[in-house]
């Protein structure tokens, strides 16, 4: 018999159920998740990386679904998963805040709005982030524009 697509068996009386392959898009997902795959729809903004200077990011959020979620601010390489930078963990209070080394990360939940700043910046520091809510162990909801800290040799990115 031949294969037509959509055949879940050999054709010849098998029957392929309970063997799990229906689960392959999740799989497949998974694996392009860790393979550093860009989600479609999410937008890069450039930003001139100046050394020494500071960059500051407003992230806003739904005010219903996440004003006492975690929130955190990532770093995002070519390959694998995110790495979380700074996080504020869950919670109702009017203002949130963390601090890891060079990051700062606040959380105005009356107002829905995260800002994360990094001081000093260095040529260590070129690359992509995001302004994410933290979810995990599930996947978390970016809030805003990635950003790319790029070298501008004295042009302003557009």
């Amino acid at each position: 018999m031949p294969w037509d697509g959509w055949q879940t068996g050999s054709g010849k009386g098998e029957r392929m159920d309970g063997t799990g392959l229906q689960g392959w898009p999740r799989l497949l997902l998974l694996l392009l998740y860790v393979s550093g795959f860009e989600a479609v729809g999410v937008e890069e903004e450039p930003q001139c990386l100046i050394e020494g200077e500071n960059l500051t990011v407003r992230c806003p959020y739904n005010i219903v679904t996440y004003s006492s979620s975690a929130k955190a601010w990532q770093r995002v390489g070519s390959q694998g998963p995110p790495v979380t930078l700074v996080r504020v963990e869950a919670g109702d209070k009017s203002q949130k805040q963390a601090q890891t080394g060079w990051y700062l990360l606040e959380d105005y939940p009356t107002e829905a709005m995260v800002r994360v700043t990094k001081t000093e910046l260095g040529k260590q520091d070129l690359g992509l982030y995001q302004c994410v809510v933290d979810l995990s162990p599930r996947d978390s909801v970016i809030l805003h524009d990635r950003i790319r800290l790029v070298e501008c040799n004295g042009e302003a990115a557009s």
